[in-house]
């Protein structure tokens, strides 16, 4: 695709074919490289259980004073990727701007903007498609469904599963956020299940023209990251670059 206008008439043709599929919400998500793969961080980086294991219990024992003592080990979990620990869950959002934002944050080669079908997934995956709750549907626990052991498999009954975010952690409400649980860490969705994603490649030409829908949108740091950083960085871009930062 060579115009901006390209890209987002492949946006709404995806939307429109996703409507009539009976998914009205899928999930998005932004890769400033478009050559990534989709998979959790903890799959990127070639980490296994002792790392899983370390980096759970040493961010709830050093961080525990910072969140609510009666959160859950899902919103641990959960705060934990929202702060770039890896973990075996996958960002996405119900946004396609917010995705488009982390796509081109970077801006240094051609990005993409995945977009999924989560019910069509959970349909494959799980029989059922239905994107759950951890917290309701899942009441024992992270720690109970996958910190069990080197020699006992984890007993999450879906290899990969979409699911909601948690509404205990602010960010992901700024964010819209949804995510994908991975049992299975050598699963990348597209080429598993090729039929429940589409990729729309995004030329680093566009990055500028994207960048200018974002500030029309109103999408910057400061909106996506409604913290004292983000403002400082929205201040920093929007005030004092000669150019649009991303988003800014």
């Amino acid at each position: 695709m060579d115009t901006w206008e390209e890209i987002l008439a492949s946006v709404n043709r995806c939307l429109g074919s996703l409507a009539e599929q009976g998914c009205p919400d899928p999930y998005f998500r932004g890769h400033s490289d478009a050559r990534w793969k989709l998979l959790p961080q903890l799959a990127r980086r070639g980490f296994g259980y002792q790392e899983e294991v370390r980096l759970y219990c040493r961010f709830r024992a050093l961080g525990s004073h910072l969140f609510p003592p009666d959160f859950s080990s899902w919103d641990v979990l959960f705060l934990m990727r929202h702060h770039g620990i890896p973990t075996r869950l996958l960002d996405w959002t119900e946004s396609f701007a917010i995705a488009l934002y982390f796509a081109i944050s970077g801006g240094r080669s051609d990005c993409a903007v995945w977009v999924l079908n989560p019910y069509a997934l959970n349909k494959r995956t799980h029989r059922d498609e239905s994107v759950e709750n951890l917290n309701s549907d899942y009441p024992r626990g992270y720690a109970d469904h996958f910190l069990r052991g080197l020699t006992r498999r984890p007993r999450f009954p879906a290899a990969v599963l979409a699911v909601e975010g948690s509404s205990r952690v602010a960010r992901m409400q700024s964010q819209r956020s949804a995510f994908t649980l991975h049992r299975d860490l050598s699963i990348e969705i597209d080429q598993k299940h090729p039929a429940v994603v589409t990729k729309i490649t995004i030329p680093q030409s566009l990055i500028p023209e994207a960048r200018r829908f974002l500030h029309l949108s109103g999408i910057n740091q400061f909106s996506v990251f409604p913290d004292l950083d983000g403002l400082a960085k929205y201040l920093e871009a929007s005030e004092l670059d000669e150019e649009l930062g991303p988003g800014a």
